[in-house]
C-alpha cells in the first residue's frame, strides 16, 4: 500500500570491457528468469540527473558471478552491460504488482577479474555479512588477502560514487522526474562531476 515504483540499487559486476570501477549504469530492462522492461520515463529522469551514467540492460539470477569466465558465458547470452544478484526479485514484484521498475547500480567489479574466494562466502542469509565465513577463508587461503583488500577497496569506491549519485538525486531518486525536465546542475555539482 501507497508504494508508487520499485528500484533496484547497489552495486554491480561489469559485463562489458570499458565499463570501469566507479562507472554508474541506469537499467532499460532486466535481463534473466525475470526478464522486464525498466519506466522509460524513470530512466529518462535519472540520465538527466546523472549525464554521465550509462544506460543498458542489467543480468539478475541470484548468483554471484565471482570469476571471469563466469561473467563471461553470462555476457556471451545477453546485451547486459551489468550483474547484480538483487534486480530479478525486483523486477519480479514490479511486474506482480504492476509498478514501474527502475535500476540504478555502480560498478565495483571488472569483467575480467577473479574475485577472491572470501568475496563467495560473504553473504550472509539475510543480505548481511558473514565474517566468520569470510575469516575463515582467509584462514585456509591467506594468500588471497592483497586480492580481497583491493575488491574490498573497489566496493568501497563503488558505494562512495552510489552515495554521491544518490545525494545529485531528489529524495525519490527521480521517480518525481519522470517526464518532466530536470533542472540544470548548481556550480558546485558541476565541479565535483569533471573532477570525477
Amino acid at each position: 500500500g501507497g508504494i508508487v515504483g520499485i528500484i533496484s540499487f547497489g552495486m554491480a559486476g561489469s559485463l562489458q570491457r570499458g565499463l570501469k570501477i566507479g562507472h554508474l549504469v541506469i537499467g532499460t530492462a532486466v535481463d534473466g528468469p525475470a526478464p522486464q522492461p525498466c519506466d522509460e520515463d524513470w530512466a529518462a529522469a535519472l540520465a538527466e540527473g546523472l549525464p554521465g551514467a550509462r544506460r543498458g540492460p542489467v543480468y539478475a539470477d541470484g548468483r554471484l558471478l565471482a570469476t571471469r569466465h563466469a561473467k563471461g558465458r553470462v555476457s556471451s547470452t545477453t546485451a547486459a552491460l551489468t550483474v547484480d544478484m538483487e534486480s530479478h526479485v525486483a523486477a519480479a514484484a514490479a511486474a506482480r504488482h504492476g509498478l514501474p521498475l527502475a535500476v540504478l547500480r555502480c560498478i565495483s567489479d571488472l569483467h575480467n577479474v577473479d574475485l577472491p574466494p572470501a568475496v563467495g562466502v560473504a553473504m550472509a542469509d539475510g543480505g548481511g555479512l558473514a565474517v566468520g565465513k569470510m575469516l575463515g577463508s582467509l584462514v585456509r587461503a591467506p594468500g588471497q588477502l592483497p586480492k580481497l583488500t583491493g575488491t574490498l577497496w573497489q566496493f568501497s569506491r563503488g558505494f562512495s560514487v552510489l552515495r554521491d549519485a544518490v545525494a545529485e538525486l531528489d529524495a525519490s531518486l527521480a521517480f518525481d522526474r519522470r517526464g518532466q525536465v530536470a533542472p540544470a546542475a548548481s556550480p558546485s555539482r558541476r565541479r565535483r562531476r569533471s573532477r570525477d
